[in-house]
This record gives C-alpha cells, structure tokens and sequence, in this order.
C-alpha cells in the first residue's frame, strides 16, 4: 500500500490504500502489514505501523530508485519470511532462504571448550538479558 521508489511498480500500487490508511490509523491493534507479491522484499513505515513486503521464492524486481531499468528482473536467491509471535505477543521475522544454505556446521570444534561451553556462555548471557528487561 505504501510507495516502493520503484515508479513502475509504484504505479500499480493498492487502489484505495488511502481508504486503508484511514482504517488502519483508527484501528489501534493493527500492528503490522505483511504482503507480498512484488518480488522485492521491502520495509516501510505506513500509515503509523510497520509494513513488510516478503522477499519473492521465484526472480526478483531490480532495485531501481533512479528508475533506469524499467522490467529489469534478477535471478536473486528465493526466499521467504518466517513470522514468530512470542509469548509476550512481539514478532520478529526471519528471512529463510530457499536453497541459499549450502552447508550447515557447527562451530564448536573451533571454539576453546567446545560447543557445550559456547551454549553455557550463550545461556548466561540471555539470562542476564531477560533480568534486565523489564
């Protein structure tokens, strides 16, 4: 609903979106907007909540702000976005790539003490964390 700084794309946009900022400011509890379909992941403040357009699993719309490469696609790595809601109702979004991850390792061999002592150090330091939020 919100302009991209792609003009072409821009000029397809949402018909209405102004009718839609409307309802979303006077709704409150909307939080966020997620979308998709413009094959270009894209974050944007709109209408007073955060909007984010997910990242396309097929070719990807060229970055074009001068708005010189007018269809220019790329073949960039697929992928998606992955919603998590917390307990305390907070979303953080991943972004998951399809096929991107060649090759899954485990650093503790590298690590002094080894992965179960990096776990332990990770553990505390979250704990700490969670003790200082209020």
């Amino acid at each position: 609903p919100f302009e991209t700084g792609i003009w072409w794309m821009d000029a397809i946009g949402l018909h209405g979106r102004g009718k839609l900022a409307q309802i979303v400011r006077r709704h409150k509890n909307v939080r966020r907007i997620l979308c998709g379909h413009l094959h270009r992941p894209i974050i944007a403040e709109w209408a007073g909540v955060l909007c984010s357009i997910a990242p396309s699993t097929a070719h990807h719309v060229d970055l074009d702000i001068a708005g010189t490469n007018f269809l220019n696609m790329l073949i960039e790595p697929p992928a998606f976005h992955l919603h998590v809601v917390g307990e305390d109702g907070g979303m953080v979004t991943h972004v998951c790539y399809v096929d991107a991850a060649t090759e899954r390792f485990l650093p503790g061999d590298r690590i002094k003490g080894g992965l179960e002592a990096y776990q332990q150090k990770y553990r505390a330091m979250g704990a700490a964390l969670k003790a200082e939020t209020p």
